[in-house]
């Protein structure tokens, strides 16, 4: 049997940890080697990780300074000994059959990525359920490309199993340089190494949302990781041979998504003037003008109905209406949720 090398990054998660590791070793598949990297954590999970370490052969634990999950997951990666590689929070938690199941559907479909859905847990009730794609089966890797490109759907490393062969024969590792979608850009360079996928559409992997979640900080930094995604998304557009209208105009349009929520965020959490340098920014990089000006009202369809009307005050510079739109859209979901 393939052994599968299973990297948890780990910061202060003692509220959940421990379910996050049952689940692992709860796995109908046996041949498992658990890596668990406390990043810096303040809380027991240092210790939590240390009594499974000594509980079980299977388990290894290794600390460093708190340096993000990007730093976490490549210590991982170069700990691994298994064929396969899968990464897990250490908030969330999998199916006992996971592994089980992607193993399988990676050997019999002798294919490079297995993917599966996901649900989305919030006080222990599922509030979502992902659907990748309509069929189960091969995906075509050009498929894979173009969604990351243009969508967030499969960013996260989380629910899916890679080959540590293309991982280490092309060098392939988290970014460390980029704080905010990191796990786009490592899932860009393997898939631009992979030649097949098998999607499995099932829901083997369970997102934890919680509140802090929502109300992270926002800072000017985010826009710069989103222009530097932009300019590595188009290098990959050029490599691929895939440059055309419409797939820039899906990359700009996921940005103009992603900065309509995080006004939206900034407004929930009462952050807006904590946050006033993200704003300036906004409105003072030249990048962002050439970025969205062949954006068209009609565009905004292709994002988030709760964020259009932002995204709209935010192309027409007009950044007062982004806010009282982002201000009414809270209040509504707020007047929502009490009835």
């Amino acid at each position: 049997m393939a052994l599968v090398s299973i990297i948890v990054p780990v910061f202060n998660a003692e509220k959940y940890l421990e379910r996050c590791i049952k689940s692992i070793i709860k796995q109908t598949y046996k041949q498992i080697e658990i890596i668990l990297v406390n990043d810096g954590s303040t809380d027991r999970s240092k210790e939590i990780c240390k009594y499974y370490e000594e509980a079980l052969d299977s388990i290894s634990f290794f600390t460093q300074k708190n340096s993000g999950p990007s730093v976490a997951r490549n210590l991982g990666l170069e700990k691994a000994k298994g064929e396969f590689v899968s990464f897990i929070d250490a908030d969330d938690y999998i199916e006992e059959n996971m592994i089980e199941e992607m193993v399988k559907s990676i050997l019999e479909n002798k294919c490079d990525l297995v993917l599966c859905d996901h649900n989305i847990i919030k006080d222990n009730f599922i509030i979502k359920k992902s659907s990748l794609f309509s069929e189960q089966g091969k995906k075509d890797v050009i498929e894979l490309r173009k969604r990351l490109l243009t969508t967030d759907e499969l960013n996260s490393p989380c629910d899916k199993l890679y080959k540590m062969s293309i991982i280490n024969e092309n060098s392939i590792r988290f970014p460390v340089d980029i704080k905010y979608g990191e796990d786009t850009i490592f899932n860009l360079m393997y898939v631009d190494m992979a030649m097949k996928a098998y999607y499995i559409n099932k829901q083997y992997y369970n997102y934890v949302s919680h509140q802090s979640s929502s109300s992270r900080k926002i800072s000017h930094d985010h826009l710069d990781m989103y222009f530097k995604q932009y300019n590595i998304k188009q290098l990959y557009l050029e490599k691929w041979n895939m440059v055309n209208p419409l797939l820039l105009k899906g990359i700009i349009l996921l940005m103009l998504s992603n900065i309509s929520a995080f006004i939206f965020l900034s407004v929930k959490s009462k952050r807006i003037l904590e946050n006033k340098e993200f704003f300036k920014a906004i409105y003072t990089n030249t990048q962002w003008y050439d970025a969205v000006q062949n954006v068209r009202f009609y565009d905004l369809k292709l994002i988030p109905r709760s964020y259009r009307i932002i995204a709209f005050f935010v192309i027409k510079k007009n950044l007062l209406g982004a806010i009282i739109s982002a201000k009414l859209l809270f209040y509504l979901t707020v007047l929502i949720r009490s009835k």
